[in-house]
């Protein structure tokens, strides 16, 4: 990469040209560089200190882009998709893998308080809460699961649990009674079933209006609270490893083939075009005539950070730039133009005769 193309010149504008390139190969070095890289972040806060976001940013030509990028563009290729996908699965894996894991507890990462915190929300979403507890108590699926059981406990109590079953002698009587009529009406079993499930499904409603009267006043605040604190009480000292139990590599999987099959069909509907409106326009209306900076500020921006930390990385890259000639390649590509300009030819030609 360190090959540059011959560039025709006159003898001074190739002296000049050679030189202008040289020093600025010397502006990207050490503290020559670094205090480049502050000055012109300094520089340029200053002038997003005087505009606007609505000069800077135009709600139409957003919009086309998010549709250009985020919607049109074919990210749902079957190459480009797997190479993503891998990407996906290879960070995923990576994380539930890392040796760390075995030596950090989730008390380590998520504290007690946000336990707590979290609790507190929930309780707090009590109108959801009971809407929730409605519609599963409400489902076809419950309303067979209460059916069977409640079935199968009256059976039960009434042919084996109850006290008159335990009594002498009635034990006995009750199972010949039952074998008598047996004998005489061999399908009893089938009717009696069918007879006590069928009531049973008559007062279904009255019951699960009473399951849910009795589960929202169960799942008070303080019974949540409790509930929390035991399950906390038995994983905050748990390892992270510990969710390998649970997850496994083919769950990863699973989860970001289906998280990608959601954006890719979600991306395409006009939902997604509509918010994104809705949230520019709103966004724009509430922070339009702040400057950059205000708003850059006000979410806890900070500038002398972001200058340490481009000092920090930019110093190594615009080194390994130099090295791989790239560096000299573009200063040269962007100069020589210039040089060979008609302009600049005339005015050396000047200079030349008059010396």
């Amino acid at each position: 990469m360190k090959h540059h193309p011959k560039v025709e010149l006159s003898p001074l504008a190739s002296q000049l040209y050679e030189a202008h390139v040289s020093f600025l190969l010397n502006q990207c070095s050490g503290d020559t560089w670094l205090q480049q890289v502050e000055a012109e972040i300094t520089a340029l806060r200053s002038v997003l200190e005087q505009v606007t976001l609505n000069q800077l940013i135009n709600k139409k030509d957003l919009l086309a882009t998010i549709q250009t990028v985020l919607v049109d563009y074919p990210i749902d290729r079957s190459e480009i998709a797997k190479h993503r996908h891998d990407l996906f699965l290879d960070v995923q894996k990576t994380i539930l893998h890392a040796e760390i894991n075995t030596q950090t507890h989730l008390s380590d990462v998520f504290s007690k308080k946000q336990n707590q915190q979290l609790v507190e929300k929930i309780i707090d979403l009590s109108e959801l809460r009971e809407q929730i507890i409605s519609a599963l108590l409400n489902s076809s699926i419950y309303v067979q699961l209460v059916s069977d059981v409640l079935y199968n406990g009256i059976k039960d109590f009434m042919l084996e649990e109850n006290f008159l079953a335990k009594m002498p002698g009635v034990s006995t009587m009750l199972k010949m009674s039952k074998w008598s009529l047996s004998k005489t009406l061999p399908n009893l079993d089938t009717f009696v079933e069918k007879t006590a499930k069928d009531f049973i499904k008559q007062h279904i409603p009255k019951t699960v209006e009473l399951s849910e009267r009795i589960l929202n006043k169960s799942l008070s605040g303080d019974s949540i609270r409790q509930v929390a604190e035991h399950i906390w009480s038995q994983v905050h000292h748990k390892t992270l490893d510990s969710a390998q139990d649970y997850i496994r590599d083919q769950d990863l999987v699973d989860f970001v083939t289906l998280s990608e099959a959601f954006w890719f069909h979600y991306r395409k509907s006009a939902h997604f075009i509509e918010i994104c409106s809705v949230f520019i326009e709103y966004w724009l209306e509430k922070h339009g005539e702040r400057t950059p900076v205000s708003f850059f500020d006000s979410l806890g921006g900070d500038t002398s950070l972001l200058i340490q930390e481009l000092k920090r990385h930019s110093l190594h890259w615009i080194q390994v730039a130099k090295e791989q000639g790239y560096l000299e390649q573009r200063i040269r590509a962007g100069l020589a133009p210039f040089y060979q300009s008609k302009q600049v030819t005339q005015l050396l030609a000047v200079a030349e005769s008059e010396r």
